[in-house]
């Protein structure tokens, strides 16, 4: 891929050091917002589930829908974040200890479902003793959707990047004006 850029440069040249941070530090962000919405997207159909089975009648079966309602609770863990002090790029992650990455079990404890289900966890037992053994408690095997979204998502983001950047930099020297050498 390859993106002719050299009219960029010459307008972010010209602008002043304050001004030039402000337009790359708001084109990382527009573009980080975009990707995590893009993935979000891509998780919640990832975990879609079946809705909530309504009661049956009098010696009725239960009636599921055959449609899949996407998680945008567990969805929302995914979050992006600017690198500040060097302002080249972003990333976008699981969230294993933020509360936007938390979702509440029925016991109403807090689990980064979304981290454990992304990597995958390790096999779980219960410490066993002399007398008894210890019981198996299984292991979550691990999808790999953020490897997957940033496939899909990877493409496209250099490229929104760069018309961002195009954009932010027109307006500002629009708006500001700039010293064409």
């Amino acid at each position: 891929m390859k993106l002719d850029t050299t009219n960029l440069e010459r307008l972010l040249m010209s602008l002043p050091l304050k001004r030039r941070m402000r337009v790359i530090n708001n084109s990382l962000k527009s573009v980080a917002a975009k990707t995590r919405k893009q993935v979000r997207a891509i998780v919640a159909g990832e975990f879609a589930t079946r809705p909530t089975a309504p009661k049956p009648r009098k010696g009725g079966k239960r009636q599921w829908s055959r449609k899949s309602a996407p998680r945008k609770d567990v969805a929302r863990g995914v979050l992006s974040l600017i690198y500040n002090r060097t302002r080249i790029g972003f990333k976008v992650y699981v969230s294993n200890t933020k509360p936007e990455g938390m979702h509440r079990n029925r016991q109403g404890k807090e689990k980064p479902v979304l981290f454990f289900n992304n990597r995958g966890t390790k096999l779980r037992k219960t410490s066993g003793n002399a007398k008894r053994r210890s019981a198996n408690r299984g292991r979550v095997p691990g999808k790999g959707f953020m490897s997957k979204a940033g496939r899909v998502v990877d493409s496209q983001t250099s490229k929104e990047l760069v018309r961002t950047l195009m954009t932010q930099t027109e307006k500002i020297v629009a708006k500001y004006g700039a010293k064409l050498s």
